[in-house]
């Protein structure tokens, strides 16, 4: 039996598919989609086109240049085509970064654009579609690996994400274009793109780069500095809260520590040596008696509004951080379930956030 091919149109799209496929149901989402990322696309590159972009979505596999890809997806600049896979476990995958490939092509004139190039402005782009790779996140990426000396040469990013360099790569390819423009080292798109492909202008680059890295501070490390940084704005509303509850904790220590002094005051007023306590001259151990059972009372009722503080502030930061991974995760495409261990999701949103919890409180 033939499958019938259907399409739909949107204000910059044709989009084609195949009658009962898995695209078919999600063509509503998949132009809305398509619509914002050419939106912001468009704005940051200031480019636009008169003619409708023709996305092409399979159930099973697409033909690039003599493969079969059974997920992902390739642009085809000079034809306005995008070709990708979509199906539960891969819906589209590469569309943003193939609508991407397009507008770079048509700004720059180079049919083949560099992949840092690529990924730098897509990982922007993305920012403003939702990502969890924010400009925060990204420099938190960077100087974390500066300052283990594992931030790798440029030269080992041109040719796209390696397993050795994954980790790093989306946010130093973000980091290292956006510097570029920014600063005008590169003074277009079509100058950067031109550096960043094999032969460009290796001095160019070489100097840009250097720049770059100066721009990275190197990060704290891990321990409590970095524990604080980290939880910061989750605290950032609770402000008054905790720094009362850090009052309760440091007048509870200060009452540990004249604790130790007392026993010497009072032996030396038994012995009828006066004891001499800051400005004042004690000679009876009543007054050191009373002032020792006011300040067990007060002591008592600051730790308990300590310990309610300390529950209440780690219990709605816990809180928060819980919604926000849920976000992150609800956002997440559905084809990230199917390689991600859903143990360690579990894991993550449970035992390990109660880990945070405890040290909160």
């Amino acid at each position: 039996m033939d499958t019938v091919a259907r399409s739909q149109q949107t204000a910059h799209f044709r989009i084609h598919y195949s009658a009962g496929s898995f695209a078919e149901g999600e063509t509503a989402g998949i132009g809305s989609r398509l619509e914002r990322a050419y939106g912001v696309v468009q704005d940051t590159l200031h480019v636009d086109f008169e003619d409708r972009i023709d996305v092409y979505l399979s159930e099973l596999v697409v033909q690039y240049q003599g493969y079969r890809l059974g997920a992902g997806g390739y642009a085809v600049p000079d034809r306005l085509q995008i070709h990708d896979v979509y199906r539960p476990d891969s819906p589209g995958e590469s569309l943003e970064r193939s609508l991407l490939t397009i507008f770079i092509t048509r700004a720059t004139g180079i049919e083949d654009p560099p992949e840092l190039l690529i990924d730098g402005l897509l990982a922007e782009a993305m920012r403003h579609l939702g990502s969890d790779l924010t400009a925060e996140k990204a420099e938190e990426i960077l100087s974390e690996a500066k300052s283990q000396n594992a931030l790798p040469p440029l030269a080992a990013l041109l040719v796209g994400p390696s397993p050795a360099t994954r980790e790093i790569y989306y946010a130093a390819a973000a980091s290292f274009v956006h510097f570029a423009l920014a600063t005008k080292r590169a003074q277009d798109l079509g100058e950067l793109a031109g550096w960043l492909r094999p032969g460009g202008n290796p001095a160019a680059l070489a100097q840009t780069e250097v720049a770059w890295r100066k721009t990275i501070k190197a990060g704290g490390g891990g321990g409590v500095v970095r524990f604080v940084q980290l939880v910061g704005p989750y605290l950032r509303d609770y402000r008054s809260k905790v720094a009362e509850a850090v009052l309760y904790i440091v007048l509870a220590s200060s009452f540990l520590v004249v604790m130790q002094l007392v026993p010497g005051w009072l032996v030396d007023v038994l012995h009828g040596q006066p004891a001499h306590i800051l400005n004042f001259t004690v000679s009876s151990p009543w007054p050191l008696i009373a002032a020792l059972a006011v300040a067990f009372v007060v002591i008592s009722a600051a730790s308990q509004r300590q310990a309610y503080l300390s529950a209440f502030i780690s219990a709605t930061a816990l809180r928060a951080m819980r919604l926000r991974a849920f976000s992150v995760i609800q956002n997440l495409q559905p084809g990230f379930f199917q390689s991600a261990n859903s143990g360690e999701i579990i894991s993550r949103m449970t035992s390990d956030m109660t880990i945070v919890q405890s040290a909160i409180t």
